[in-house]
């Protein structure tokens, strides 16, 4: 069971869940952030999570910079700059299924 920063200072932990949930967390709360923050921020997730939005950062406008950890499984702090200021901020919207 790992912890998931929320913000600064706000952790969560969802017992019971595997890797990938928690990883699709991580992802979602950085996409989130990603689509709505005008400047530069650094999150706190697992390696498998800064690699899978590694690919998306730089659609929203955002490159990202982390190292690999040093020890297997540590969570890395990730942090993802602005590249363009006047770019076109993206508007995520809700699906749903069924």
């Amino acid at each position: 069971m790992r912890k998931i920063e929320i913000e600064p200072g706000l952790t969560v932990c969802f017992p019971g869940r595997g890797a990938e949930f928690d990883e699709g967390i991580e992802v979602g709360l950085a996409l989130v952030e990603l689509a709505s923050s005008p400047s530069s921020f650094t999150r706190m997730m697992s390696f498998g999570a800064a690699e899978q939005i590694r690919t998306v950062a730089p659609k929203l406008g955002f490159r990202t910079l982390y190292e690999r950890p040093e020890i297997p499984g540590e969570p890395v702090d990730v942090t993802f700059e602005r590249q363009q200021p006047e770019a076109r901020r993206s508007h995520l919207r809700l699906v749903t299924s069924g």
